[in-house]
């Protein structure tokens, strides 16, 4: 009788491990996956970051002109991402406070638990800043 007993205790015993172990394990792999999708959506940001920057560069004509999409196949990119653009034009002015120029925003805020962003900061050739930032989820 006594073998059973500490039979069935080992065996339960063994099995709270296993199942802890277990448990440890998926929760380090959705971590991992969670963290990866974030590093997924970074990189599209960027990639849509960069896009807008070369299309756009320095001019300031060209980015007065400039209306942000938010069609991800504007940008070679799956149907199922969504995006964010937010672009900001300043200028300093001599006792160094910041002067908006324009402001051009499209998108809505991500409500998505992974989610990648990129900013980027560019001198424009009149002397002016644009701030441009890119959500992607």
């Amino acid at each position: 009788m006594d073998q059973s007993v500490d039979a069935v205790l080992s065996m339960m015993l063994f099995l709270s491990f296993f199942i802890a172990a277990n448990v440890v394990s998926l929760g380090l792999f959705f971590e991992m996956a969670a963290h990866q999708q974030n590093v997924n959506c970074e990189y599209m940001a960027r990639f849509v970051c960069s896009l807008i920057m070369l299309e756009n560069g320095g001019s300031p004509a060209k980015w007065i002109q400039w209306v942000p999409s938010t069609d991800p196949a504007s940008y070679s990119l799956n149907d199922a991402i969504h995006i964010r653009i937010d672009a900001l034009c300043f200028n300093l002015s001599a006792n160094t406070e910041t002067v908006v120029i324009w402001s051009k925003t499209a998108g809505t805020s991500p409500k998505e638990l992974w989610h990648g962003e990129y900013s980027v900061l560019s001198a424009m050739d009149d002397g002016s800043a644009v701030r441009l930032s890119v959500e992607v989820w």
